[in-house]
C-alpha cells in the first residue's frame, strides 16, 4: 500500500518533467521571468543570481508546486532550483521591510569576495585621506603620525626640505653655465 511508497525528491520531479515541459529561458539580472496564466495572471520571477548571466537553461515549473524553478542545461544537467520572488503588497510596512533586509543581505553576500580582495588597498586609501585631512587641518607631519613607514617621512622631508643659502647659490651657478 501507501507506506511502500516513496516520495521523489523535488529535483526529481523536475527531471521527470523536463522531458516533456521543459522550456528554454534566459536568466537575465540574475533572475528569470516567466507568464503562466494557469499559475496566476501576474509575471513571476525566479531568483537565478548564482547562474550565469545571460545564459540559456531549459527550466521547468511543476504546477503543483510554483514557488521553485527548476534550471538544467544544455545536456539536461540538473544545474539549480531557483526560488520564487514574491511581490509584497507596499501597504504591508513589515513585509516591505522584510524584503528589504531579504535584499540586503543578498547583495552583502555578493559583495563578500569583492570587499576581501579589496580590504587591504580599502584600509590603505582610508589611511591616507586621514593622514591628508590632518595635514590640511595644520596638525604638524612627525614620524610618530606616519603609519609605521619611518623611512617614508625621512624621504619625504628631504624631498621638501628648503634647500640652504649654499645649494641655492650652486643652483644659481648651474643655471648660468646652461644659458
Amino acid at each position: 500500500g501507501a507506506r511502500q511508497l516513496t516520495r521523489l525528491r523535488p529535483e526529481a520531479v523536475a527531471m521527470i518533467l523536463v522531458r516533456d515541459s521543459g522550456t528554454e529561458r534566459i536568466a537575465r539580472r540574475g533572475m528569470f521571468e516567466l507568464a503562466d496564466a494557469e499559475i496566476t495572471g501576474d509575471l513571476l520571477r525566479f531568483d537565478a543570481r548564482d547562474l550565469t548571466d545571460r545564459e540559456k537553461y531549459l527550466t521547468v515549473l511543476n504546477p503543483y508546486a510554483p514557488d521553485t524553478l527548476y534550471a538544467f542545461d544544455a545536456r539536461g544537467r540538473y544545474v539549480a532550483a531557483c526560488p520564487r520572488i514574491h511581490s509584497v503588497n507596499r501597504a504591508d510596512i513589515e513585509a516591505v521591510q522584510r524584503e528589504c533586509g531579504a535584499a540586503a543581505k543578498a547583495e552583502t553576500e555578493r559583495l563578500a569576495p569583492f570587499r576581501a580582495r579589496h580590504l587591504a588597498a580599502g584600509r590603505e586609501k582610508r589611511d591616507m585621506h586621514r593622514n591628508n585631512a590632518r595635514i590640511l587641518a595644520g596638525d604638524p607631519v612627525t614620524p610618530s603620525r606616519l603609519p609605521e613607514d619611518s623611512d617614508a617621512f625621512d624621504a619625504a622631508t628631504e624631498r621638501t626640505a628648503l634647500p640652504l643659502q649654499d645649494d641655492a647659490d650652486s643652483l644659481a651657478d648651474a643655471l648660468r653655465e646652461l644659458t
